[in-house]
This record gives structure tokens, sequence and C-alpha cells, in this order.
């Protein structure tokens, strides 16, 4: 028996089912919508939003969209995470400079890649 799944093979909590959505929807590479008239939001939007996890106002129908919690954990999932545990823990280079470069590239890869992985949901039309 593994943690979140049940004695009968269920997978418990919302939450979990959720963040396994997130995690297939990211590797189809699918962008998020908005839920009022499905236009898809920029790259470059959710990317900048994401930053501090600011609300998304679709540029067609002004409905406005705010992250939601799975989503923020994936976010520091995919960034922050790996930033830290390089920068402090698995770092194989001496020079502290070169650290601090390698653990940032690390970073903004990982920025790079939360677009397509982070879901809005409809707060206000």
């Amino acid at each position: 028996m593994t943690i979140g799944v049940d004695i009968y093979g269920k997978i418990k909590g919302k939450f979990f089912l959720q963040l396994l959505t997130r995690i297939f929807k990211s590797w189809c590479f699918v962008m998020t919508k908005c839920d009022c008239c499905s236009t898809p939001f920029k790259w470059g939007e959710i990317l900048k939003k994401n930053f501090f996890y600011g609300p998304i106002t679709c540029r067609n129908c002004n409905c406005v969209h705010k992250i939601d919690v799975p989503s923020r954990f994936l976010t520091t999932l995919f960034s922050v995470v790996p930033f830290l545990l390089f920068g402090m823990i698995l770092s194989p280079f001496h020079n502290i400079f070169f650290t601090i470069v390698v653990a940032l590239l690390i970073f903004v890869s990982g920025m790079l890649v939360t677009p397509f992985v982070v879901n809005y949901k409809l707060v206000s039309k």
C-alpha cells in the first residue's frame, strides 16, 4: 500500500488527483485556456504572472483567472526546489560564482517549463 492509494487501489484526495492531472497535462504541452471563451493564454503572460502568482485577464472577454493551489505547488516544485537542492546540497563545484551561475540556470529552466504545468481558475467575469 502506497501513500495516496487506499486498499482498493483508488486514489485518495482531490489534491493528489489534480496534481497527477496537471503533470499529465504538462507532458502533452497543453496551454491553459480561458474558461469563458476558450482563448488560450500566451506563454509569456503565464510566465510573468507565475513569478508573483498574479491573476491573468483574458484579452478576449476580460475574465479574470487566478492560479490555484496545486499549480502554486508545481511552480515551486519545478523552479525553486531544484535551485535550492543544487545550490545547497548537490553542488560539485568548489567555485561559489560558478555554483551560483549554474543554480540560476536551473531556476530559469524550471520557470520556463511552468507555463505548461500551471492551471488558472475563473475568479470573475
